[in-house]
């Protein structure tokens, strides 16, 4: 049954992956660097606004949601999250007369953030157990993107007017994440704390920014420094964090299963495991190595420059895997608080790295700023994981 589980996670994960890949290739090979910088701005800026979205709500939306509370997700749209779009509506206007270049980009982040601060799709489909639905529905979304970029090219569209098109596309599909989650919302009673609610989401949700924050750092500082760098970076790290992303969804079956069985038993697999681990992580980081010259000169011959970007960042591949399992133990202990340590700690340190170091040395700072991160963050997880087991 777990072997099934992992395959299952394995091949929807790849399948996803595979069709972003295909649309970056796409446009990245249809655009100039210039224009692709631009486009990968914009994203960038959509990322960071997601601090808006209140994520830490939908913590409280899924435990309100187990309690058979569907209202909670009403009460919050019109009485929380009003005041989001609010607040993004002044940091927007802000932003746009500090920054000298680029200033429309702010304009169609906000526009799509704006929508998206509504969509609680993920909490509530999580909540009602819909997880089918929830990877079709991600799924389909990056289909639909991937539609859009090839009416893009076939039509020569100017990256303008293509952002102007994904621009609507994203409002579309925003609308379309929240109208099909209410569906699954049923009649309830409005009787919970409020108070207790607000309080618990707002602290949750700071914790979640930063992380947002620190997750998108250095691409907000290069795309507000050099487009051209932004860009070029954004295909060197895009081969490494898609492994790294996925060597998670790859392992959340097995070490949930280890999980349940007590953390005895996950301590005793991590120790049965952990050569296999560090042999595949070393195994992969070498296929990458020789790889990314291949890769990059047959697929994105523009961006010869990431060669080096995808080497160095796929270092801290050869201990992810080890990595995870053990940083995955404590957040699903009763070490959720050495696990939240671990990664303040990491945010702080990339925030203050990056805002010193990319001002200063461009992409090889940023290169530099999340090497020494990764690597102070693994010799953590190894010093935590060794008092607490």
């Amino acid at each position: 049954m777990l072997k099934k589980e992992n395959i299952y996670f394995l091949f929807f994960s790849l399948v996803s992956t595979s069709i972003g890949i295909f649309t970056t290739f796409l446009l990245s090979n249809y655009f100039s660097i210039e224009d692709f910088g631009k486009l990968q701005y914009l994203l960038t800026l959509v990322g960071v606004f997601t601090i808006f979205y209140l994520s830490g709500f939908d913590i409280t939306i899924q435990k309100q949601i187990f309690k058979r509370n569907d209202y909670i997700v009403k009460y919050l749209l019109k009485n929380v999250m009003p005041f989001s779009l609010i607040l993004l509506t002044i940091i927007s206007i802000a932003i746009y007369f500090f920054l000298e270049k680029n200033r429309e980009l702010i304009f169609y982040a906000a526009i799509i953030t704006s929508i998206g601060i509504f969509d609680k799709t993920n909490a509530i489909l999580n909540s009602k157990l819909k997880f089918k639905q929830l990877r079709y529905l991600n799924l389909y979304t990056k289909v639909f993107i991937l539609i859009i970029v090839l009416i893009a090219i076939e039509i020569n569209f100017s990256i303008e007017t293509y952002i102007i098109v994904f621009t609507a596309a994203s409002i579309a599909i925003l609308i379309g994440r929240i109208l099909y989650s209410q569906r699954y919302l049923e009649i309830s009673n409005n009787i919970f704390d409020k108070h207790f609610i607000i309080k618990e989401g707002f602290l949750t949700t700071l914790s979640s920014s930063y992380n947002i924050l620190a997750n998108w750092s250095e691409k907000v500082i290069l795309g507000v420094l050099d487009i051209n760098s932004l860009a070029i970076f954004t295909i060197g790290q895009l081969f490494p964090k898609v492994i790294k992303d996925n060597v998670k969804v790859i392992l959340i079956p097995t070490l949930n299963f280890w999980a349940s069985k007590g953390f005895e038993h996950y301590k005793s697999m991590i120790k049965k495991y952990q050569y296999i681990m560090w042999i595949a992580g070393i195994l992969l980081y070498v296929a990458i190595y020789f790889m990314a010259e291949i890769i990059i000169i047959n697929f994105f011959p523009k961006y010869e420059d990431s060669i080096m970007i995808i080497q160095l960042l796929s270092i801290p591949l050869v201990f992810k895997f080890i990595e995870n399992m053990k940083m995955s133990s404590m957040a699903l202990s009763k070490y959720t608080n050495v696990f939240n340590k671990i990664n303040n700690i990491s945010n702080t340190l990339k925030i203050v790295l990056v805002s010193v170091l990319i001002p200063l040395y461009g992409v090889l700072g940023a290169i530099a700023s999340i090497l020494i991160v990764e690597t102070i963050r693994f010799i953590l997880v190894t010093i935590e994981f060794n008092k607490l087991y």
